[in-house]
């Protein structure tokens, strides 16, 4: 039975083709997930993705956004993005946070929306 996928409405800034929804899809099933509810047809939202409790959520989460053919953003520690993962990262959607510096990141991802016409940005707020 085809896993049920919520569809995206036209406003929501989409992403990937037909195989890769399909290797987000069976990745889900295989792992035993499922998605329930809708997602909000809107060109602007954060996804806050709870609970973060080891690395591997960012496998999932991955996988789940090929699934659903959506572009999200996501912040990630600094470390992350030098090679030889870095362009995969921002490929996938990645900002890069220096964590050892104190700087207002709520004002910067305010004005990352409002110079964006499409933005998802998914959160983790139990990450470290």
């Amino acid at each position: 039975m085809p896993m049920h996928v919520p569809p995206l409405g036209p406003l929501v800034p989409a992403r990937g083709n037909a195989v890769s929804r399909a290797i987000g899809r069976t990745y889900m099933s295989l792992g035993g997930w499922k998605f329930e509810g809708a997602m909000p047809n809107e060109p602007k939202f954060v996804v806050i993705v709870v609970p973060h409790t080891s690395n591997w959520d960012f496998t999932l989460g991955t996988a789940a956004l090929f699934a659903l053919g959506f572009r999200v953003s996501f912040l990630g520690k600094h470390t992350l993005f030098k090679w030889p993962l870095g362009a995969f990262m921002r490929w996938l959607g990645g900002i890069p946070v220096e964590r050892s510096v104190s700087r207002d990141r709520v004002t910067e991802t305010v004005g990352a929306f409002k110079a964006s016409d499409k933005l998802i940005l998914a959160v983790a707020p139990e990450g470290t």
